[in-house]
This record gives structure tokens, C-alpha cells and sequence, in this order.
């Protein structure tokens, strides 16, 4: 995918008309809010993310919040406020400590394509080695309105072992369909981070 800015109505790559196949402008106040579109080139297939005249959000501002200060550090998803993706993040962390696969298998992104059926037997494919014992919430970095960056340091337990590591949870928002939207819910983009030896078998 092509990751530059892009502000032209012409392919980069082969300077053909570029074609937008799904994407989200949010506006309130007849002010555009959110930009979250993908372009796709009809001629030669490349791909990226639109930015429109550098437009994106005059408005979100990203929130003030500290963890220890607005966010207690080993919180419980009901002390979080409903919709945050820190509560998710946290909801994630909790399910895993009790092994409660199917739950974790909800938070996966729609855009992974893993059907409904198969997310328990990924999640306990991926983390039945790592027991998680403990974690703490770090920091949390509003990137945009449909992504959320929270650090978190994790005690796991792996062969007997105890391991200490900090992770990093990028959290995104998507609607049913897969697509980046501010009115979406929030799911955990890079959930394999969390563990490690992807082995999903199918």
C-alpha cells in the first residue's frame, strides 16, 4: 500500500484516474470532521490511504489523559468510561487472564476476515502457551479518531516461567464491513503483539 499523502486525483504510480472503493467522511456543523478513505487504481491496482488536501479533522483534538492521574493503572473495564478504547483494551487483558477465548475472539477486527466460528480456536491456538498473570496500564496516545495507541507492561507465564515485558496495544475502529469509521466500535488491530507463534491451523 502506498503510505505517502496523496492530493491528486491521478495515480501515482500510472497516473490513471484513481477510484475510491470504500471510505468514511465524517461531518457535523457542516464542518468535515474525519477523513478515513482508501483509493485503489483501476488500471494498475495500487492502493493507499486518501488524504484530502492534508483535510483531516480541523476539529478531534486528542484527549488529555494521563494514566495514574485520569486512569487508575490495574482498572476494571466497569470504572472506564463505555466506548473508550482503553475499556476494550482492558476487557481483552481481562478475558485473557480467565482464558475466556470466545470473548477475546470478539475484539478481533472485522477487517481480519476470521469468521465468527473460527475466533475462539485462533485466540486459544495463539495464546493457550502464554498464561497472562498481571498487567498495568502505561500510557494512553490518541493517534486519530479511529486509532488509539495504550501501552501496557504484561506479566506472563510461559513454560513455568514468569516473563515481565512492555507491549504495546494499538486499538482501532471499524464498522461491521471492515472499514476504519469514527462511529464504529473499537477492536485490538495488533492483538498477535499481546503473544507470540501465530499457529492458527484452520
Amino acid at each position: 500500500m502506498n503510505t505517502e499523502k496523496f492530493h491528486t486525483d491521478n495515480c501515482p504510480n500510472c497516473d490513471n484516474q484513481v477510484i475510491i472503493p470504500n471510505g468514511w467522511i465524517t461531518i457535523r456543523d457542516d464542518q468535515i470532521t474525519s477523513i478515513d478513505a482508501d483509493w485503489r487504481c483501476p488500471e494498475c491496482n495500487e492502493t493507499g490511504k486518501l488524504d484530502i488536501g492534508g483535510a483531516m479533522n480541523d476539529h478531534w483534538q486528542p484527549r488529555d489523559l494521563v494514566v495514574g492521574r485520569d486512569i487508575p493503572e490495574i482498572p476494571r473495564p466497569g470504572n472506564l468510561d463505555r466506548g473508550a478504547p482503553e475499556r476494550r483494551a482492558v476487557e481483552f487483558l481481562d478475558y485473557r487472564k480467565q482464558d475466556d477465548y470466545r470473548s477475546m475472539g470478539n475484539l478481533i477486527p472485522p477487517s481480519e476476515g476470521i469468521k465468527d466460528k473460527h475466533a475462539p480456536v485462533v485466540m486459544k491456538d495463539f495464546y493457550e502457551d502464554y498464561r497472562l498473570k498481571h498487567f498495568e496500564l502505561q500510557d494512553i496516545t490518541d493517534e486519530s479518531p479511529t486509532m488509539t495507541e495504550i501501552k501496557v507492561e504484561v506479566e506472563m507465564i510461559r513454560d513455568g516461567s514468569v516473563e515481565t515485558e512492555q507491549r504495546e496495544i494499538e486499538m482501532i475502529r471499524e464498522d461491521e464491513e471492515g472499514s476504519g469509521n469514527p462511529d464504529g466500535k473499537w477492536y485490538i488491530a495488533d492483538w498477535p503483539t499481546l503473544g507470540s507463534g501465530y499457529r492458527y491451523r484452520g
